[in-house]
């Protein structure tokens, strides 16, 4: 689930369709698992990347660390994508 979601990374709901397609089509068919839907796999990712670190134990899972490292990235992504409208078009002066 991590390498897709490291690939398409997804930020809004409708790329979560993606991410399942990918799932599905890849691990699950290829190990005789159940097809998942995508607000499963949001489900695990969301538990993922809101996991607590354990108090008094400073390890952290990798796969853990890793889902943290990718929302990071996804959330960085998206704030890059911002746009500026402050200049009007030719066609709004007509």
């Amino acid at each position: 689930l991590l390498d897709i979601i490291e690939v398409e990374m997804p930020f809004g709901g409708d790329m979560w369709e993606g991410v399942a397609d990918i799932h599905n089509a890849t691990y699950a068919s290829q190990n005789g698992r159940q097809e998942r839907e995508e607000a499963s796999l949001k489900r695990q990712w969301v538990a993922m990347i809101t996991h607590p670190k354990p108090s008094g134990d400073p390890n952290c899972p990798e796969h853990i660390k890793r889902a943290k490292r990718i929302n990071r990235d996804i959330q960085n992504d998206v704030g890059v994508w911002t746009i500026d409208d402050s200049e009007k078009s030719p066609e709004a002066n007509n």
